[in-house]
């Protein structure tokens, strides 16, 4: 347990945890199944973003870098919290103006964590956990959404969280789509997919996809 000395020494610690338990709540009360990919996402950031500190982002990424990407990155999909159920749990494919309102998710999560940024403007971690919740989507290449942003214009954390993010979505049975085996994803991810993502994150993603699929299969367990 927390003593009261504790909490005093580590306030942006607790406010963190704070705002991550309360708004991942908001999920998990529209979508049960939510609760997993959102700590299997936190738990590929964090190891990730610890391997890119010996590569090209060295200079961008500090140990407070490190210690706050596995909570802000479990607030990528906070915007989904604002999305119809129906849409959410769709058994098919969306239609257009279904995907539209789907992928408002990205601008609602920013707006919701704006709010609390507002009162906060000094909180590191709720930079990063808003332009993740905004920037998840863009793609290296140019094509993503919501701003159609590209290459290092994508803010880092949400490069790596886009990442970890198609990894878990690949793997995970969906309403609309069965499981993907380990391998079949990274040569997706590597491959088929390589423009959308930043390829030194993949690469060094690559590097630690044994300890990624031991993860996975932790949770899955």
């Amino acid at each position: 347990m927390t003593t009261a000395n504790q909490q005093n020494e580590n306030p942006e610690k607790n406010l963190m945890a704070d705002v991550v338990t309360t708004l991942c709540g908001l999920i998990e009360l529209r979508d049960t199944h939510h609760s997993r990919h959102i700590e299997r996402v936190a738990s590929f950031c964090g190891i990730l973003a610890s391997s890119l500190r010996s590569g090209p982002y060295s200079n961008q990424i500090d140990d407070e870098f490190v210690d706050s990407i596995p909570l802000a990155s479990a607030l990528h999909d906070i915007g989904k919290s604002q999305i119809p159920s129906y849409i959410l749990m769709k058994p098919a494919a969306l239609s257009p103006d279904e995907r539209e309102i789907l992928s408002s998710h990205t601008t609602m999560g920013a707006a919701i964590l704006s709010n609390i940024l507002w009162k906060h403007p000094s909180s590191r971690f709720l930079r990063m956990a808003r332009e993740i919740a905004l920037s998840h989507h863009e793609r290296w290449d140019g094509s993503g959404y919501p701003e159609g942003l590209g290459g290092e214009e994508i803010p880092l954390a949400a490069r790596i969280t886009a990442v970890a993010n198609i990894y878990d979505v690949m793997r995970s049975a969906q309403v609309y789509k069965p499981a993907i085996p380990h391998k079949e994803t990274l040569l997706a991810i590597s491959g088929d997919f390589k423009n959308r993502y930043d390829p030194e994150i993949v690469r060094f993603f690559l590097q630690i996809a044994d300890e990624v699929e031991k993860i996975y299969d932790s949770f899955e367990g």
